[in-house]
């Protein structure tokens, strides 16, 4: 029976803190340790883990000498697990009851993926769902890694992936500010990547959220660590990497119709395909998908003169774009 380990870091956490550990406890799948990896709280975290360590043995408190953030919480739980697998929770959020067995058994069927991620609904401070599906399931035909070049679409407690591909690489997190996304892109280079469409987190949005503070740091982040990756690992040169990241940030969606911006769009797509081994999928839809992404950008933004002159250059990625657009409405509307 594989062993699985699971990394909370806990720094201030008491509000919501049994409610975490509980969910994994009280895991269908029961062959797990949990790591509690305490980094020098001013409140009563370090009780409660005591408390559960005291209740139950796979609980594990794990305290650091000083204090070393979330990174470094991670990367100390990352070298003292023991397990066949490793997952991910924060200390703030609720993992429902199938979440381990559900992700394991895609991992052992799958043995050339080297990740698992869930979709999850958003909770409040008072565990009201605010929104039910954090992606749109419905574009679960496009590629994950093709997501990943444009925009996270990975819940950091969310995934489960495998402990050697870890251990014999000597991967860590690094402190960069969008820490998770940087290393999504270090395991895309050993194998394949999957998000499940099944909710199986609730992911906790409020005031004290780690990365409320550093929107533009994790941006700046996650645009350096995509042209870092696009380069080294798909082999993209200027041209490529800069059409890239304008389409990722709905820049050239004025000009996706001419020659070059075509060409370059191919282009960019083969490469992606050739890397990742995706033969079996439509390159003609995954290039559909980039480009809704883009005009979805521009609706974000509300560029909406760049929306309106634009639109007829869109017609070609219609049925995505509509998802999209439709996945808007309902996260206002909550239906």
């Amino acid at each position: 029976m594989k062993l699985v380990s699971v990394i909370m870091p806990v720094y201030n956490s008491e509000k919501y803190l049994s409610k975490a550990i509980e969910s994994i406890l009280n895991q269908t799948y029961k062959n797990i340790e949990l790591l509690c990896v305490y980094d020098i709280s001013s409140d009563n975290s370090l009780n409660i883990i005591q408390k559960y360590e005291n209740l139950d043995s796979r609980v594990k408190l794990i305290k650091n000498q000083f204090k070393k953030n979330i990174v470094g919480a991670l990367n100390t739980g990352l070298l003292i697990s023991k397990g066949d697998y490793i997952a991910r929770m924060d200390s703030d959020d609720i993992s429902l009851s199938d979440r381990i067995k559900i992700q394991l058994e895609f991992l052992e069927k799958n043995s050339s993926y080297v990740l698992c991620a869930t979709n999850a609904s958003i909770i409040n401070e008072i565990d009201e769902i605010t929104r039910k599906e954090m992606y749109i399931t419905s574009l679960e035909n496009i590629p994950l890694e093709i997501v990943q070049l444009v925009s996270n679409g990975i819940a950091h407690p969310s995934v489960m992936f495998r402990a050697k591909v870890i251990k014999n690489a000597n991967l860590t997190y690094t402190e960069t500010g969008a820490e998770d996304y940087q290393f999504w892109f270090t395991l895309m280079k050993y194998g394949r990547i999957k998000r499940l469409p099944n909710v199986l987190l609730l992911y906790r949005n409020h005031s004290s959220n780690l990365t409320k503070s550093k929107i533009d740091k994790i941006v700046i982040s996650c645009n350096e660590s995509r042209i870092h990756f696009l380069k080294d690992f798909v082999k993209f040169n200027e041209d490529e990497c800069k059409f890239f990241i304008q389409l990722s940030e709905g820049f050239i969606l004025n000009q996706s119709n001419s020659k070059k911006a075509k060409q370059i769009g191919h282009q960019c797509i083969e490469k992606i395909f050739k890397t990742f081994n995706l033969e079996k999928y439509s390159w003609q839809e995954s290039y559909k998908f980039l480009l809704a992404i883009n005009f979805y950008n521009l609706y974000e933004k509300k560029l909406f003169k760049k929306l309106i002159l634009s639109i007829l250059n869109q017609i070609m990625c219609g049925k995505i774009l509509l998802k999209l657009l439709f996945f808007k409405i309902k996260l206002k509307y909550n239906f």
